[in-house]
């Protein structure tokens, strides 16, 4: 086998680890650290890239594989994702899907106990901007607010009248929707 031929098997696949993340347009790229060397800028694999499309920049130092077609490293593109001693793997639960962000948010899903959390970092907040409807009971640890009125049934808070009304001590009848 000539070298030509043995250095292109070599380069078909290759570990290494991110040495620098370029977010860039149409694609973001990475050059990666083979160990005798670092290869160009390359394309980095996302999930989806179509109509439905991610966007998830890889860590400096995250472990990866270089896919290179032909055997020619600067046609690679690197996939992420490997977990090892400096990035484990955050869980040992078979049934918890989970996503943990380098600012401690987490976001999981356990299938054996349906539960869904989504737990942010001290300061952090979350916005939902669409018609919610909550088909179970709601529990709240904190004060509510709204720049709206609240309504029970037909009465609403803002705007009711309440029956009965007497001055004095006695207590008001039942509000009026």
């Amino acid at each position: 086998m000539n070298a030509d031929i043995y250095r292109r098997v070599e380069n078909l696949i290759r570990v290494g680890r991110i040495k620098t993340v370029t977010p860039s347009k149409p694609f973001h790229t990475v050059t990666v650290n083979l160990g005798d060397i670092v290869t160009k800028e390359l394309r980095v694999l996302n999930l989806r890239a179509g109509k439905d499309s991610t966007h998830d920049l890889p860590s400096i130092g995250e472990e990866c594989l270089v896919l290179s077609v032909c055997g020619v490293l600067e046609l690679g593109v690197v996939l992420v994702g490997l977990n090892n001693e400096d990035f484990p793997t955050p869980s040992q639960n078979s049934d918890i899907k989970l996503r943990m962000f380098e600012d401690g948010a987490v976001i999981s899903y356990d299938t054996k106990n349906h539960i869904l959390q989504a737990i942010l970092p001290q300061g952090g907040s979350a916005k939902l901007v669409a018609n919610v409807e909550i088909d179970g009971k709601l529990h709240v640890t904190q004060d509510i607010t709204t720049n709206a009125d609240v309504k029970a049934g037909n009465i609403s808070l803002k705007s009711h009248k309440t029956s009965g009304v007497k001055s004095g001590g006695d207590t008001s009848g039942g509000p009026v929707p």
